[in-house]
């Protein structure tokens, strides 16, 4: 319940405690002064009666709206980013290291308007945060699909980058611009200006504009304001925390080879596969790996993943070979909507790339629906089903190799072996109404913007099925890449400790593994970390299950 000044064009998005909106409105509302609007008569049928009950803001006076700044203005970002990145960011990227490619052509201080008319800097930073694109799909999106916790930047951000730490309007501002579809400019006039005939011709219209809002609304903002000056940012003199120091740690028998692993395997004893049937032709097979110890983290990423600690494996335990896909989670959840991945793009009449394909991985679920498809699934086959632990999923990753991915070094040519952000994923550079891959796009700032490792090519830009690429040693398929995958734990600072680490609280970030196709390398190590919410379904996000002897 709240106030809105009247004649004014309104969008909404509801925020979380961090000021991060949980979900975008596709459209606005106009308000005529002492008018009373609801959300009820849209989003519902139009035979059903408004609900009676009172809610928690009925029982207040309509709340009173405080602006984000004193007057009505664009959010342009010369005037609101930029300032962040040359307080906190511009020290170190410059643009002169050329010889990491995270640098190379990135200098974040370089504010000269270029190609498509936005800056050098601007194309160095957006493309590492999520928003729905020109246009996106027409259809009511998912809550908190372009969530900011979802965006690469936003994650590295909260891990630590080299001793950043923004200060509290620094991530105000951030959170705002994706919030806002991660524009550049803050206002029609503003883009306009880059041409002469349309500065003018823009710039009469919304004097006329403004004059008519004045005359006949008492509207007298000038919806075109943009500040002339950046708005200044006054650095915080914390630092986030940065990797510790590296220990000498070891395990029993650990590391071993991939040829040991799966001897390791065979004599443990007993079969190694069993398949759960699920009915109607879907199943889901298990691959049984072996008990043992190994070193958990790594000292190669960030303070999340250290410190490198001891963690036995008590008992044998049976893992689904591959990441349940739609045709298991649909026979579990028939109303489930994996709904589609954004084309990036404008005018189109496809709402994107489908996601529903029975073969595909599943996503979008919560950790909540995750953890209820398990227990469906251990009710329905009489065992005890369970997302696995960080430690079980780790050390099935590794299947005994301590390298950062389970085949080899980070840098190694992952493409028999996963699905992740390669060469394939410049497809994603498209136009058209209907839109198709334009090779011409490629390497163009503003259409091709997906971070990726373009010297390697795994043949898929999206995903579009599970058991493509060549399994670990232990016999598990897209343990690096696909999609990623929720675990039973929650996303707590290490060392790992069985039962503590797995508290199944409804309120704590639970742990996220093995990068998707999304992502580069660096994100799908066998050890590195991400953490959402268990109530947040998440485009790239799927599970595996266990089953506990």
């Amino acid at each position: 319940m709240f106030r809105i000044p009247a004649n004014t064009t309104i969008s909404i998005q509801p925020l979380d405690k961090e000021g991060r909106a949980v979900q975008l409105f596709r459209s606005w509302l106009v308000a005529m002064p002492g008018e009373e609007l609801s959300c009820i008569g849209c989003h519902e049928p139009p035979t059903e009666p408004p609900v009676t009950s009172k809610t928690a803001a009925s029982g207040k006076a309509p709340q009173a709206i405080k602006p984000y700044r004193p007057r009505v203005e664009g959010f342009a970002f010369d005037t609101e980013i930029q300032p962040v990145l040359d307080a906190y960011c511009v020290r170190c990227h410059d643009g002169s290291d050329i010889k990491k490619p995270d640098f190379k052509n990135k200098a974040l201080l370089d504010t000269k308007k270029v190609e498509e008319h936005y800056s050098n800097s601007y194309h160095a930073f957006h493309k590492y945060f999520r928003r729905p694109g020109p246009e996106s799909n027409g259809i009511m999106g998912n809550p908190y699909e372009y969530h900011a916790s979802t965006s690469e930047g936003v994650q590295l951000l909260e891990k630590g980058h080299h001793g950043v730490k923004l200060d509290a309007d620094s991530w105000r501002r951030l959170y705002t611009w994706i919030d806002l579809n991660v524009p550049f400019y803050g206002s029609w006039t503003s883009v306009y200006a880059i041409d002469e005939k349309k500065e003018s011709w823009t710039t009469n219209i919304a004097a006329h504009a403004a004059s008519l809002r004045a005359k006949y609304a008492n509207v007298e903002s000038n919806w075109e304001y943009t500040p002339a000056e950046p708005y200044p940012v006054t650095a915080t003199k914390e630092k986030s925390e940065e990797p510790l120091a590296p220990v000498a740690v070891s395990a029993a028998g650990w590391p071993f080879t991939a040829e040991a692993a799966r001897q390791m395997q065979k004599q443990a004893g007993g079969q190694q596969k069993r398949v759960v049937d699920l009915g109607n032709g879907v199943s889901v097979t298990l691959v049984r790996v072996p008990a043992g110890e190994f070193v958990m983290g790594s000292d190669d990423e960030t303070a999340l993943e250290q410190p490198r600690h001891r963690v036995k494996i008590a008992k044998a335990f049976w893992i689904s070979e591959s990441e349940i896909n739609n045709a298991a989670f649909f026979t579990f959840k028939p109303d489930h909507n994996a709904s589609v991945f954004d084309q990036q793009w404008k005018d189109h009449v496809r709402l994107g790339y489908y996601a529903n394909y029975v073969e595909q991985p599943a996503v979008r679920m919560s950790w909540n629906d995750a953890g209820a498809f398990c227990a469906w699934l251990g009710k329905k086959a009489g065992l005890k089903v369970l997302l696995p632990t960080e430690a079980q999923w780790e050390w099935a990753c590794r299947a005994g190799s301590d390298s950062a991915m389970s085949f080899g070094p980070v840098g190694s040519d992952f493409s028999p072996y996963a699905n992740l952000a390669d060469k394939s994923i410049e497809r994603l550079a498209v136009s058209g109404v209907n839109p198709v891959f334009n090779k011409g796009l490629v390497g163009n700032k503003v259409h091709d913007f997906v971070p990726r490792v373009a010297e390697f090519d795994d043949k898929q830009f999206l995903v579009t099925g599970t058991r493509q690429y060549q399994p670990n040693a232990w016999g598990l398929y897209d343990m690096h890449g696909n999609v990623a995958e929720w675990t039973r734990s929650d996303y707590a600072r290490y060392p790992y400790v069985a039962g503590k680490s797995d508290s199944l609280s409804p309120s704590e970030k639970k742990a996220v593994r093995g990068g998707s196709f999304f992502d580069r390398p660096y994100r799908a190590t066998s050890s590195y970390r991400l953490g959402y919410v268990p109530w947040q379904g998440v485009f790239n996000v799927g599970f595996r299950v266990v089953v506990e002897e």
